[in-house]
């Protein structure tokens, strides 16, 4: 299964009032701490209004009802019951922390781990603030304060598999492959179920070239979540390093069938229908790509497949589109330049050829094709 953010549930009211008990405030009450309620937000709204709650128990109903905000993802209005609750209450860990995860969802990260600090520092033993503080740091890319702090979230919780899945990840961005493979594998072991890890020690293995685990992995992640069009593509693109074209393209049809809006996965599945020779079927593919994102690497590729079929003016016009989109790759140059050197355009090859060296210097081929067409580099 997937992990987020904890969140911290709404909280029973203290037994003392401001006097005695109003017809329906108890019902109030209940409605307010109970998180399932429909009318959460209207109990606590009625209780907050009608001032008739000690200042414990108004701080209380703020955080009931910044819970429920928080819970429909309306973080400004949770943020705002938060701060009330403190200035009601301001010795609540609880509180803070809660604030801290609202304010990490509007990635406001900085003022996140401000609240994390001051949930920490009433409750030292909070590995829940420990743990976010350490999510906070690692979205400022803060990826060596962030692994501290979760090793002091899994000294205080070290049964909890979303801290060695998180710290993880921080060891993956900073290029410690053996770390993060370990904290993944850690993660897995406390959770059986979760997706997430196996599909991420599953990236870290491709990247290594170890294709064989790598696809071990994303079978494993795909049993555990089978409509994950993502899993389905990463052991795509494992099965095409390995050449197993016709795999490849099964995994990517089953990712594009999840995912039918997704440009990547149709070019993913369009180059692997050129290693298997079907120009034809990559066009397809990539004109499906550009319909949903245009991008470099579907007409790049597009391109490609056309001057396979040696329909060399559409691939000009491919190569011509992704040089506008990518100027400074001599790739679409060089290829352009054999499509003008076929269409007899010696005039546009030899500038295609030598745009490629002025990107690229030692590229032979450009050099080979200004020989060819007894020109100077």
């Amino acid at each position: 299964g997937g992990w987020t953010m904890r969140w911290v549930v709404a909280v029973a009211f203290m037994a003392a009032m401001a006097g005695p008990v109003w017809a329906g405030i108890e019902s109030d009450m209940r409605d307010c701490a109970a998180s399932s309620s429909a009318g959460q937000i209207l109990a606590c709204s009625r209780l907050i209004d009608g001032r008739r709650l000690r200042p414990r128990n108004q701080a209380q109903a703020y955080f009931n009802r910044g819970v429920a905000h928080a819970q429909n993802k309306r973080f400004p209005k949770a943020i705002a019951d938060y701060t009330a609750s403190l200035g009601l209450y301001p010795a609540s860990a609880a509180t803070y922390y809660s604030r801290g995860v609202a304010r990490h969802h509007l990635k406001q990260y900085v003022r996140a781990i401000e609240d994390y600090g001051e949930a920490i520092r009433l409750d030292p033993k909070s590995s829940l603030a420990y743990y976010g503080r350490g999510l906070s740091h690692s979205r400022l890319n803060q990826y060596m304060r962030a692994i501290s702090t979760f090793d002091k979230a899994i000294g205080l919780n070290p049964g909890d598999a979303p801290i060695y899945y998180s710290r993880g990840l921080a060891y993956a961005r900073m290029g410690n492959n053996r770390r993060a493979i370990a904290d993944y594998t850690s993660a897995m072991t406390l959770d059986p179920t979760s997706a997430q890890a196996y599909y991420s020690r599953g990236l870290i293995r491709a990247k290594q070239a170890d294709y064989r685990e790598a696809i071990a992995d994303y079978t494993k992640a795909i049993g555990i979540d089978p409509k994950d069009a993502d899993l389905y593509d990463a052991r795509g693109i494992a099965l095409h390093r390995q050449g197993r074209y016709r795999k490849a393209v099964a995994d990517y049809t089953q990712a594009i069938a999840l995912d039918p809006r997704s440009a990547g996965k149709y070019n993913h599945r369009g180059i692997a229908y050129q290693r298997l020779k079907r120009p034809r079927k990559a066009i397809e593919d990539f004109s499906r790509a550009i319909g949903q994102k245009p991008g470099f690497a579907a007409y790049y590729n597009r391109g490609n497949a056309y001057f396979d079929l040696g329909q060399y003016r559409k691939a000009v016009a491919d190569y011509g589109a992704a040089i506008r989109l990518d100027p400074t790759r001599y790739q679409p140059y060089s290829n352009r330049g054999y499509a003008y050197e076929k269409l007899r355009r010696r005039a546009s090859a030899i500038g295609d050829f030598r745009k490629v060296l002025q990107l690229s210097p030692n590229h032979r081929g450009a050099a080979q094709g200004l020989k060819r067409l007894k020109a100077r580099p």
